[in-house]
């Protein structure tokens, strides 16, 4: 899913809501995390904006080890830990008034990490003019 979504994520900003309302595990390890933040590295992001819907307050030191994990890679980020949709919805709309940079586009057939099959997508539409270039 994240290898996706970074094809298709125009800005060096990545957004991403974690909805585990339904308290389900966590299994992420913290080769897993570096994996995620190294993927993200590798498609030209430079900040990563998270927020995880819990109501479990152990995701908090979980939030705290994927944010040291970032840092650790340069990965600019700010990642939250809620119980409550709204707030995590809020807090995601914040970011996204921030002033964006517009990443190369690509589309790329395979993995991430090999960019050698990347082309601009052809179907993808043109954002609005809100988000040209001249905005950073």
């Amino acid at each position: 899913m994240y290898e996706q979504t970074l094809a298709l994520t125009e800005t060096h900003r990545y957004f991403c809501v974690l909805n585990n309302m339904g308290r389900h595990e966590n299994k992420f390890s913290l080769d897993d995390m570096r994996y995620l933040d190294s993927i993200m590295i590798d498609s030209g992001i430079t900040e990563f904006y998270g927020v995880t819907i819990s109501h479990d307050p152990a995701y908090t030191g979980i939030i705290e080890l994927a944010s040291a994990s970032a840092q650790s890679l340069a990965l600019k980020n700010d990642l939250w830990t809620t119980p409550d949709p709204i707030e995590a919805e809020l807090f995601i709309m914040r970011k996204l008034a921030l002033p964006i940079k517009r990443r190369p586009r690509h589309f790329c057939a395979g993995s991430i990490s090999d960019r050698s099959g990347c082309h601009p997508p052809d179907w993808l539409p043109e954002f609005p003019h809100a988000l040209d270039n001249s905005l950073g």
